[in-house]
């Protein structure tokens, strides 16, 4: 196993060299999984549920001042509150299963203690401030070094799609019950993965055949073909979204024509309507004159009338 390993991690750095860690289960940060810490890893969170078994984390995070590394000792699950928490007389193997079910596979293991710890989800952690420049990272390594790892991960939420690698530790045969089976198996775990654009590419198993470590690598040509889906619809929206600024384009210009042929059309109506008014004075004008006329016409029968009346009274004189 530790030969596989030895030939793995180098050539997975070399792949997917890691600017920023998440370690669940970072114990004594022994083993070969752990071996990135010698790296120069720039951005780091460090978990583990027992405070006893990482003190080193301090000193190391003293040592390496120019990283920004940051140690948060608590229980991670799928949701916020309370699990039991069984201390073993192999603390490497302390976990939230029972210390009687672990003895299936080392059958010397002792409950050392039972404790009750308070459970946080990975997602809540990785929404500290202070972990905004990780989580923003462009290359993420995951590693669940821990028993159950379905939870931890069911905890971490969205924020596994902006991983790159994920090592995961798991069980290789029914050795557990329904329950912690359902949570640690390697089908489990591949299939729970898989939707999130993960694929496995290697298992490699413990010094005890029933255990081993998953390795899981992003599906990048599938997240390409997908990229390149978004960008032709992208493309296409921004196509569409073209002809209908073009469409308005061309109904403000015809907004703009229908104004101007409506301020036409008012100037018209204006000039339409003085004509109107023109006409009525002049109309006005006629019926005063046609008046006078009449009165004048009328003036003047009486006139020739009165002339007619005198000619009579004179010529009736001579007569006499």
């Amino acid at each position: 196993m530790s030969k596989q390993k030895s030939q793995i991690m180098p050539a997975l750095r070399h792949i997917f060299p890691p600017d920023a860690v998440i370690d669940v289960g970072i114990g004594t940060g022994r083993g070969e999984i752990h071996q990135w810490r010698d790296w120069d890893v720039p951005l780091a969170l460090l978990v583990d549920a027992n405070p006893d078994r990482v003190e080193w984390v301090e000193e190391q995070i003293e040592k390496n001042k120019s990283n920004s590394w940051q140690l948060i000792t608590t229980l991670l699950a799928d949701n916020e509150g309370q699990r039991d928490f069984f201390v073993t007389s192999n603390r490497a193997e302390s976990s939230v299963i029972a210390t009687k079910k672990l003895q299936q596979i080392w059958s010397n293991m002792q409950l050392h203690e039972q404790q009750t710890l308070s459970t946080q989800r990975l997602q809540s952690l990785l929404l500290l401030s202070s972990l905004k420049t990780l989580r923003e990272a462009s290359c993420i390594w995951g590693i669940i070094d821990c028993l159950p790892a379905l939870p931890v991960l069911q905890g971490a939420g969205d924020e596994l799609k902006q991983w790159s690698v994920l090592w995961v530790r798991v069980v290789l045969s029914d050795i557990f019950s329904d329950k912690e089976q359902q949570h640690s198996s390697l089908a489990v775990i591949i299939k729970f993965l898989a939707p999130l654009g993960y694929r496995c590419v290697e298992v490699i198993e413990e010094n005890h055949p029933a255990l081993g470590y998953a390795l899981f690598v992003q599906d990048w040509q599938n997240k390409v073909e997908q990229l390149q889906q978004v960008t032709y619809s992208q493309t296409k929206q921004l196509e569409d979204y073209k002809q209908q600024c073009q469409q308005l384009e061309d109904y403000k210009q015809q907004v703009a024509k229908l104004q101007q042929q409506r301020k036409q059309q008012k100037t018209q109506i204006k000039q339409l309507a003085d004509c109107k008014k023109q006409i009525t004075d002049f109309q006005q004008q006629i019926q005063e004159r046609d008046y006078r006329q009449k009165l004048l016409d009328e003036e003047f029968v009486k006139t020739e009338a009165q002339i007619e009346l005198i000619k009579d009274v004179l010529l009736g004189e001579k007569a006499l």
